[in-house]
């Protein structure tokens, strides 16, 4: 997952670069996510039925989890002083949903894993905020809220998805409804704009676009099945915090990125976090 999601941050930065807006980008991959996963679950002979209750669930966390998490991220990133605040804010969800995992779930817990993903989070830090430029000089005032809003909207999506998934339905079902309610959300953010212009892409950034929906099919599945087999979910939100590590050195070599020293401490300490977590009796 944590491979999928740093090459899927390169695309998506790839297209962003190209002048392609976050919701359409946000659109196609979702609108094809949920065509991919619903296709799977009909040739693998999967049910695609749920309960009210279980409905009501997804229902809630791809609205007011996932969707409204990503509305208050930007927000966070538009307003703050620099875009790094937000970013760092957002990562520091893993803490959140290692602890709450322990109250709802019983997960496991240990004081080397909060050693390891302190590192982590230690290290995320560093990437968004060394050699990030100066802050802007006018600074709106209310960023904290939207990035503290987006860092409980993003927790309680990783719980919610590793309850609905304890009641034993298969991933690929749970994330055929997330994918057709966000592709909904983000299609109606695209008409609001008044900017559909998919037909107008060029052929090189459709084909960018292709392996970008291959990313997030992957990613979402990935996803899901670490948070059903992780004994933490927590525990995947640090994987998901390292691969800032993974993102600044493809940047790097890619897109001739400046790779700063402290940036470069920051993936050498990522990498040490990981041990920790992985290796470390």
């Amino acid at each position: 997952m944590m491979l999928f999601v740093a090459a899927n941050g390169l695309i998506a930065r790839k297209l962003l670069v190209k002048g392609i807006s976050g919701a359409l980008i946000n659109f196609i991959n979702f609108f094809a996510c949920f065509v991919f996963y619903l296709l799977f679950v009909f040739f693998s002979g999967g049910q695609l039925v749920l309960s009210f209750v279980q409905f009501l669930v997804v229902l809630s966390m791809s609205v007011f989890f996932d969707y409204l998490g990503n509305v208050f991220y930007m927000q966070s990133i538009a307003r703050a002083p620099n875009p790094g605040y937000g970013l760092v804010i957002m990562k520091s969800s893993v803490m959140i949903t290692t602890l709450l995992a322990v109250l709802f779930f019983n997960s496991e817990i240990s004081i080397k894993s909060v050693l390891a993903i302190a590192v982590i989070l230690f290290s995320a830090t560093v990437i968004f905020l060394s050699g990030s430029g100066k802050p802007k000089r006018e600074i709106a005032k209310n960023w904290i809220l939207p990035s503290l809003a987006a860092l409980f909207c993003f927790s309680f999506f990783s719980l919610a998805m590793k309850y609905i998934l304890g009641q034993g339905i298969d991933s690929k079902v749970v994330l055929a409804y997330v994918s057709l309610i966000l592709s909904v959300m983000f299609y109606l953010d695209v008409r609001k704009n008044g900017k559909i212009h998919f037909y107008d892409l060029s052929r090189g950034v459709r084909i960018i676009l292709a392996i970008g929906i291959l990313l997030s099919a992957g990613v979402n599945w990935l996803f899901a099945e670490a948070i059903k087999a992780a004994p933490n979910p927590g525990y995947v939100g640090a994987f998901d915090a390292a691969s800032s590590a993974l993102v600044v050195l493809g940047a790097a070599r890619l897109f001739k990125d400046h790779l700063s020293f402290g940036k470069l401490a920051g993936v050498f300490g990522t990498i040490a976090g990981l041990i920790i977590l992985l290796f470390w009796p």
